[in-house]
């Protein structure tokens, strides 16, 4: 694909997970420049761990390639969910990201 290929032609790459309510694949693409600017400001505003929660609600899809989490379900995620588990799946999304979209 390289360079000049949309963000929605990408493919979705996936992850296995379990936040505590059972198993579930995670599915994402590599980021693009909004989720980058999001990513961003959340750190800017409340430090790394926001950061990687903002990482985990916008990149989160289901196996069709849309969100897994809508805002409103923030709260949920951030207090019910295993927050190692949070972390795991983020750092792993990041290993992962290519930034060409290759």
């Amino acid at each position: 694909m390289g360079w000049g290929c949309l963000h929605s032609d990408l493919p979705l790459k996936s992850i296995e997970a379990d936040f505590g309510e059972g198993p579930v694949t995670v599915y994402f693409k590599d980021m693009n420049v909004r989720q980058r600017k999001l990513i961003i400001a959340a750190r800017e505003r409340g430090g790394g761990q926001d950061a990687v929660m903002e990482s985990f609600m916008i990149r989160s899809r289901d196996s069709t390639g849309l969100r897994m989490f809508k805002e409103s379900d923030r709260s949920r995620v951030e207090t019910q969910f295993d927050p190692d588990e949070i972390d795991r799946v983020v750092i792993e999304m990041n290993k992962r990201d290519d930034p060409a979209g290759n």
